[in-house]
């Protein structure tokens, strides 16, 4: 069983799949590249990650953090693409980097 969240409204989510017997993985993406996507945790305005984060720390869960843990947010991460130096050529459209 896996699951995986983002916010305290998955947080259940998270406590169902922990609940079981076998194989289990929970995890949670911490929003941390307010750049490239969202930045929210514990007094955001938009999203919450709060009692999730809590409880993923106390009980060992998987945490990735996107600022630090992704190289590329989407696909066509237009961030990246703007970070290139002129020594890297821009791949063509719609290929991956």
């Amino acid at each position: 069983m896996f699951g995986f969240g983002n916010s305290d409204g998955d947080k259940e989510m998270l406590e169902w799949t922990a609940a079981g017997s076998g194989a289990r993985f929970m995890g949670l993406v911490h929003h941390t590249d307010a750049v490239r996507e969202w930045a929210y945790d514990r007094n955001s305005p938009v999203g919450r990650l709060d009692k999730a984060w809590d409880e993923a720390v106390r009980r060992g869960w998987t945490v990735v953090h996107m600022k630090r843990d992704w190289k590329k947010a989407f696909p066509f991460d237009p961030w990246m693409r703007r970070r290139r130096t002129s020594a890297a050529p821009m791949p063509p459209a719609g290929t991956s980097a």
